[in-house]
């Protein structure tokens, strides 16, 4: 709402009346006779005042609408499962499978010459890089392609999701990916 203050000139009207009394000493005359009617005189004097009237005026309207609208996304993610196998004679747990990655990895020579167990990234995060790995090897995207093809995207994808540097993980990635891929 705004408020605007409006200053105009108006002319008014105003009537008075005069009523003079003169003292007169003289015969009165056959006008003055006919002028005189017993009665009572009246005058009527009017004034004009300034009213200020406001008017309510419509000078805009507004429409507001909702419009709702929906879409499908395909989401991706991974999907950890751990599980433990139970030697049915023994009832102590059969190795898992990260354990066995992570004595097959540490048998693999990376490009820098290094093992896995001699990287100073810990057994988790070799897990976590080798399930990576393993998770670019299954997705349709980058079925047929090589790995320097799908290495852009795959650290893109990486640096949005996970806890930890590319170039500390990618050596992981690539040999996990290169086992499932035979490449």
């Amino acid at each position: 709402m705004a408020e605007q203050p409006v200053e105009q000139d108006v002319s008014l009207r105003q009537e008075h009346i005069d009523v003079e009394r003169r003292p007169v000493s003289r015969p009165a005359t056959e006008q003055d006779l006919r002028d005189f009617k017993e009665g009572t005189v009246e005058v009527t004097a009017t004034t004009e005042e300034a009213v200020v009237s406001k008017e309510a005026r419509v000078v805009e309207e507004v429409v507001v609408s909702k419009d709702v609208s929906e879409e499908t996304r395909t989401i991706r993610d991974t999907v950890r499962k751990t599980e433990v196998d139970v030697d049915d004679k023994t009832g102590q747990p059969v190795r898992s499978t990260s354990e066995q990655y992570r004595e097959n990895m540490a048998r693999v020579p990376s490009p820098s010459g290094t093992t896995s167990a001699s990287a100073s990234v810990g057994p988790v995060n070799d897990d976590y890089a080798y399930n990576y790995g393993r998770t670019l090897a299954s997705d349709p995207r980058y079925k047929g392609r090589d790995w320097a093809a799908i290495e852009p995207e795959a650290q893109r994808d990486w640096n949005t999701r996970h806890k930890g540097a590319w170039e500390e993980f990618k050596d992981k990635v690539r040999q996990a990916w290169e086992k499932i891929t035979g490449e």
